[in-house]
């Protein structure tokens, strides 16, 4: 499935996209789950400026590094729709279900630091689509355990490392993405769901969304070990970022509204952060100033102040909100 609009393409918002992000601000890509559309919110202000539609609903997107493009899964159809983030419009649908290669349930999107390839965690299918940016299409699957039901990805600063959350077997996947191979897994806490490599230490975080409770896991990415003890968050906890300039994490506890605020060295949960019903998905402005939170129960985004630990703004977005990417 393929579709190409880059003739039908109006040109920038400003000549200078710098120029552009400097005069408005951030700008944070909102997938709407229960809808049929991206939900663009400006960054700290908390407007909603446009709603891309894409004909299907969206669940995870993340940014290419040359912040020229957006990848969005679409788990009912499994394909991965390519946005031109200067047109804000839908150019390529790409197949990740082909004859060559499966995938059912596409969720978690993560973009190699060069921008050369996307992965994609196939939920249902059990495995990692490997997608070729540049010809819009698959170039290979890796395997993953059979029902583990992969959900969340993150890659290591050097490209050289994959960790997928197995949320039914409570598991981490080790993928080397050189190889296109599985040489790991790792326990973690209950329902690993959420994911986030550090880039400056061989730290990974995982937010383990046991509704009957809840924690961090906390993993040594050099040997592709879990400590044994982990991190007292609040009750299903679904996503995890780093502040890398602070060296603090935020986890999105689901039961509780709230978000938590923890130190990376303590392990220690410092405070916590009240936004919207039902916080899932996390995404923090390039420089570490601001966090956005998709509260899937109240249809918003809370815009939380990483100074002032504290919402500033609360945007309207669609039903169901889910994954976050922030343009900044």
């Amino acid at each position: 499935m393929t579709i190409n609009r880059e003739n039908d393409m109006p040109l920038c918002p400003a000549a200078n996209e710098n120029d552009y992000l400097e005069k408005r601000g951030a700008l944070a890509y909102i997938c709407n789950f229960n809808d049929t559309f991206v939900s663009l919110v400006e960054v700290p202000a908390g407007r909603k400026v446009l709603d891309i539609p894409l004909g299907f609903s969206p669940y995870d997107i993340d940014i290419s590094p040359d912040r020229g493009y957006a990848y969005v899964s679409i788990p009912s159809e499994a394909i991965l729709l390519e946005i031109s983030t200067c047109s804000n419009r839908v150019l390529h649908a790409i197949d990740l279900n082909t004859p060559s290669f499966s995938s059912s349930k596409p969720c978690g999107v993560k973009v190699s630091s060069d921008g050369s390839l996307i992965y994609v965690a196939n939920n249902e299918s059990q495995n990692i689509s490997v997608v070729d940016a540049k010809r819009k299409q698959v170039a290979t699957v890796i395997p993953l355990e059979d029902k583990s039901s992969p959900v969340e990805i993150d890659i290591t600063a050097d490209g050289g490392l994959a960790f997928v959350t197995l949320y039914d077997h409570a598991r981490v996947a080790v993928v080397d993405l050189q190889a296109n191979l599985t040489i790991k897994y790792i326990n973690v806490g209950k329902n690993a769901f959420g994911i986030a490599v550090a880039r400056k230490y061989p730290l990974a975080l995982t937010a383990n969304a046991d509704p009957a409770g809840g924690s961090v896991s906390v993993i040594n990415t050099s040997i592709a070990e879990a400590s044994p003890n982990t991190v007292a968050v609040g009750i299903e906890p679904k996503d995890v970022v780093l502040n890398h300039f602070k060296d603090i994490a935020y986890v999105s506890n689901c039961t509780d509204g709230t978000v938590s605020v923890v130190d990376i060295f303590t392990h220690r949960q410092l405070s916590i952060i009240p936004v919207g019903k039902k916080p899932n998905w996390l995404a923090l402005t390039a420089d570490g100033r601001f966090l956005v939170v998709s509260n899937e129960g109240s249809n918003t985004a809370s815009i939380i102040d990483t100074a002032l630990l504290q919402v500033v703004a609360t945007a309207d977005a669609g039903k169901c909100p889910k994954g976050i990417a922030i343009l900044s």
